[in-house]
């Protein structure tokens, strides 16, 4: 019995899922193609990057040549795949790597970037709307409902526990350099936005 065992690094046909600043994650679908042995057995062992999942779609391949077996072992990051081809020429097959972000995690991260998205528009519509009165004056006899907001302690301590939260996650964002990568530079960009609005808003309510 001949058993034959190499490594291939992915890198072409790579196709991104479309993601911007609302949905900053960069999970990926990678298209790979494979060339069984002829009348052989093929066994693929693929893993993807470390604290992702990995699923394998092959419901493209529409043939009476080749036998799917899959082996989803409990560990999310490593998947098998058994390829028995029934032809006697060799003959590629493609099929779809998808790398996603665990949900738990997806669900924290997004939730902070949620929660910098409305405190960013808080700060501000109340900084606009100081410099609308001093420039207009008030469009409607209302209590300034923005500033009421931003002027609580329990704002303050918002934005800290934000800048905490990316401060301690921000050690592991660095080290992942693939599907959190824009994800890390927006959070960054908004939280150095955030801490400016902030600072801004204290200057202008300690001169007025």
């Amino acid at each position: 019995m001949l058993e034959v065992e190499y490594y291939d690094s992915i890198v072409e046909n790579t196709k991104k899922k479309r993601y911007n600043i609302f949905n900053p994650l960069e999970e990926r679908v990678i298209t790979y193609e494979y060339e069984p042995f002829a009348n052989h057995s093929s066994w693929l062992y693929i893993r993807s990057p470390q604290n992702f999942n990995l699923s394998i779609d092959t419901s493209k391949i529409i043939s009476d040549q080749y036998k799917m077996e899959h082996d989803n072992t409990s560990d999310p990051e490593i998947r098998s795949l058994t390829i028995v081809s029934y032809s006697d020429v060799n003959e590629n097959v493609q099929f779809n790597i998808e790398i996603t972000v665990p949900t738990s995690l997806k669900t924290w991260f997004l939730s902070i970037y949620s929660i910098f998205f409305v405190v960013l528009i808080i700060l501000g519509l109340h900084l606009l709307n100081k410099l609308w009165i001093n420039i207009f004056g008030a469009l409607f006899s209302i209590g300034d409902i923005f500033g009421n907001i931003v002027n609580q302690s329990y704002f303050e301590n918002i934005v800290l526990a934000l800048v905490a939260r990316i401060i301690a996650t921000r050690g592991w964002l660095i080290s992942e350099e693939t599907i959190l990568k824009s994800y890390s530079k927006y959070i960054t960009y908004m939280m150095l936005l955030l801490l400016i609005l902030f600072a801004i808003s204290r200057i202008t309510a300690f001169y007025t």
